[in-house]
Parts: C-alpha cells; structure tokens; sequence
C-alpha cells in the first residue's frame, strides 16, 4: 500500500489495474491526516472506474467520498485526526491506466 507520509507534500503515480477480482485490481492509499487538514485529488483512467476515501473505525468503514467515473478531482478535509484511504477499483473486465495526484492542501 502506497502511503501519503505526514511530512510528504504530493504523491503522483501512474498504474495499470488489473481487471475486476484479478490481484492487484484494487489500489489503496493511506493518508494519515488532522483534524481539519486537506487533501486535494485528481485522477483520470482509461475507462470508468470506482473511486473512494473512507475510513476504518474498527469493523464500520465511512466513506467520505464516493465517485464513479473515468476522471475526478476535488478535496476532502479531515473531521477528526485519523488515517483516511483513497482507493481506486478496476470494476472492467480488462486492465485499465490510472493516473492520480494527491497533495496536502
């Protein structure tokens, strides 16, 4: 899992997904945040895909954003200090190209 480190400003990648159920489909990205922090992201794939930033609060996840779309963009702000997760699913049956960007506002 890749991670967006407190002291790290941006973390931009380029990935293939596999297709839908296949290893490595999904790609998960912590980003451990305070209270009132920001986290602008942006995102382009080749075909739609789903897109999300939850977190884990024992058994119960929230999700604080939920797209489904080829692109998104936007910015999420923390709550509460916690590790939030953005991830990406290839719901395709054929591997798709990612492209994300996500930085501390």
């Amino acid at each position: 899992m890749d991670e967006l480190k407190p002291e790290q400003r941006e973390l931009t990648a380029e990935v293939v997904l596999p297709p839908h159920k296949q290893r490595g489909w999904v790609l998960e990205l912590k980003m451990p945040m305070a209270a009132g922090e920001a986290a602008g992201y942006e995102y382009t794939a080749d075909a739609p895909l789903t897109f999300n930033i939850h977190s884990h609060h024992g058994k119960d996840v929230t999700h604080h954003i939920h797209l489904g779309a080829a692109t998104g963009e936007g910015t999420f702000e923390a709550k509460e200090a916690y590790d939030y997760y953005a991830m990406w699913e290839n719901t395709s049956e054929r591997p798709l190209r990612l492209r994300y960007r996500i930085w501390r506002r």
